[in-house]
Parts: structure tokens; sequence; C-alpha cells
């Protein structure tokens, strides 16, 4: 009698009779009918343990390992054992020929040598490599999440936020009015949030990036602006840029100073040192929105200033109200453009006696 691979002769029976684990038997004087039976079952062997990938981790990370070897079922508990107590238990995955541990937590797990366990869960027979993986040490006691957002979001806490290694950071997004979200990532991975737009690290091991990105709602007015600088001695000319989204046709600017300008990126020097205010409002005929920033300029002690063709060539001049006796603004003159009532957009009380007004057309 012969046995395929991986099975073994466990009886041979003789008209129903066990004579044992023969492998041959011989019939004598044959005068009778007989029937001869070979009984074999599957050979069961216990892992063998060749290798582990990586062989080692660092102390309060998550590590995922392959183990290589033989005679795996798919059915195994993975120990690393230490000092002969297993600390870190695990049931592996079959992968081709390989057994895949993922999430391996060697929070708190000592540095040093551990041997690796194989234990078949049905036959609890099982195989080990000794000091086949080693824990080191040198972990960062803190993790840095640095946090980006576009011109339309933020988040919070935001900037770069120093956690502790193992611990778990909540951050909140947020949009500006008529933005939504577009994507949140984390490494550059989209990432859900929950319902109250926040996303939590559950167990920072590693420096992240979190990113928010913004889009806008149609056709909404969303008033951004840039300068190319901020501080400086007086005559100080200033850059201004519209970066407003949701397409704007109509600007009206406040440089702070008692000047105006309805130009989109207009230039404008100032001649006194100071503190300055300044705000944008922007308008499609369909949203306005406005956008302020305080004591954005600083002027310093300086002389010089600009002539009135200047500030013309610029777009910039001194609100001059017509005021109705009701108080209603129906003329105004800004630069070499008269703005009709008929019109205004809005109007926007700025000093006594003064109104600014954006218009439709």
């Amino acid at each position: 009698m012969s046995a395929d691979s991986g099975y073994h002769l466990m009886d041979l029976r003789v008209d129903n009779a066990s004579i044992g684990a023969f492998s041959a038997y011989t019939f004598s004087n044959v005068r009778l009918d007989h029937r001869i039976e070979a009984v074999f079952t599957m050979v069961i062997l216990p892992p063998v343990v060749s290798g582990v990938t990586p062989t080692s981790g660092q102390q309060n990370t998550l590590v995922n390992l392959v183990i290589s070897g033989q005679n795996f079922s798919g059915n195994e508990q993975i120990d690393l054992v230490r000092n002969g107590t297993a600390n870190l238990t695990r049931i592996g995955t079959l992968s081709g020929n390989n057994l895949v541990v993922s999430g391996l937590n060697l929070t708190n797990a000592p540095v040093g040598s551990w041997d690796l366990w194989v234990t078949n869960l049905t036959t609890r027979m099982s195989g080990v490599k000794k000091d086949a993986f080693t824990v080191t040490g040198g972990q960062k006691p803190f993790y840095t999440i640095t946090t980006k957002s576009d011109k339309y979001g933020w988040i919070t806490p935001s900037g770069q936020i120093k956690v502790k290694a193992g611990s778990r950071k909540q951050f909140t997004m947020h949009t500006v009015r008529g933005a939504e979200i577009e994507n949140v990532t984390v490494d550059g991975i989209p990432v859900t949030l929950d319902h109250h737009k926040e996303y939590t690290f559950m167990s920072v091991t590693a420096d992240h990036m979190l990113c928010l990105n913004t889009k806008p709602y149609g056709d909404q007015v969303i008033t951004n602006f840039t300068v190319n600088q901020t501080s400086g001695p007086a005559p100080f000319m200033v850059r201004f840029t519209d970066t407003s989204s949701g397409s704007p046709a109509r600007w009206l600017w406040n440089f702070g100073d008692g000047k105006i300008s309805t130009l989109q990126n207009p230039v404008h020097t100032y001649k006194k040192q100071g503190w300055y205010s300044v705000r944008l409002t922007a308008g499609n005929g369909k949203s306005v929105d406005t956008k302020m920033v305080n004591k954005l300029i600083r002027v310093t002690g300086g002389r010089g200033s600009l002539s009135e063709s200047e500030e013309e060539e610029a777009g910039i001049s001194t609100p001059v109200p017509v005021i109705s006796s009701t108080g209603t603004p129906l003329v105004v003159k800004t630069g070499r453009q008269v703005i009709s009532g008929s019109d205004i957009l809005s109007v926007s009380p700025e000093l006594p006696g003064q109104r600014e007004v954006l218009t439709t057309g």
C-alpha cells in the first residue's frame, strides 16, 4: 500500500478486520472471496518558522509582520515571547505560503530580542524561531501634525501641533461664508470627517500633514486680497491685488486714510505715518462680500507725496458725497467715474458726511 503526498497509512483491514498499519499483505491458499481496505489519513505537521520581515520594530509603534515557513493553514496564532511570557499576540492571515500579521502594537513593549511562536489553533502544534524579532528604543516622545488650508477655510487647532506619541488628537474644519469643504487629506490620502466636520488621529506614531481643501458655492463672491508689502517709511507705496472668487466685476477699496479706489488691483501711497486698516468690497451682480483687515499697513516717518494726477492715474480719490434731503446718496464721484443713484449696490458709512458706494454697473 502506498500513500499520496501529504497522507499516510493508518490501518489495513481484511474482511473488515483490522490488522494494523501494514503496507503489504499476502493471502495464502485462497478458497473464498475476500475484501481488503487501506485507510489513509492526512499528515498534519507542526508549523515551521523560517523567518520574519521586518526583523525589528521601534517601541511604541505599529508594525506589520510577514512570516515565512512551512505547514501554515491560515488558522494560526502568532506570539512574540520574551522571558517565557507571550506579551504580543495576534491571529495571522494566510497570504500565499506566508502568514501576515497587521498592526502589531509595540506600545510599551520592552526593548530587546523576542522569540516568534506560530501555533496551529486546530492541532495546537507550534513552531518557534528563537530571537526572531527585536524591539528597539529611541522613539520620539512627541510628533508634529502640520495643518494646511486654502484661502476659503481653516483648521483648529492650526499650525504645527505637537502631539505625545501614542495619543489621540482631534481637529475641526471650518469654511468661510459661501464656501464648502471639497476634501480633507492626511499625508495626501483623502479621509472622512465625522458629522461635526472633525477628524481624529487615534494613535499618533509619526509626523503627519493634515490638509483642508475648499471651494466656493457657484457665483458666490468671497472677497480676498493680498499686498506686496505691509510696512515702510512715508511715502509708502503698496500694491493691492484682488484674489476674490466668484468672478466679481466691481470693487471698492478703502485704504483707511480717507482714500478709496474702484480699480481691481490698485496701487496706493500712504503719505502719513500710522497704522491703517484696509477693506475691500467686491460684487458680481448676484452677491457682494467684504473683507476687512485691521492694522494691515504700518507707515513710519518720512517725506514726499503724490500729485493729484498720480492719484487719479492709480484710481484713487477722496469720496465726494451728494446727499438728498432724506440722506440717500444720489451721486458719488470716484476718480474719473460718476456713479448715479440707480446703480448703487451697497452703501457703507465711513466718515461723518461721507458714504462709500459699490455699484452694479
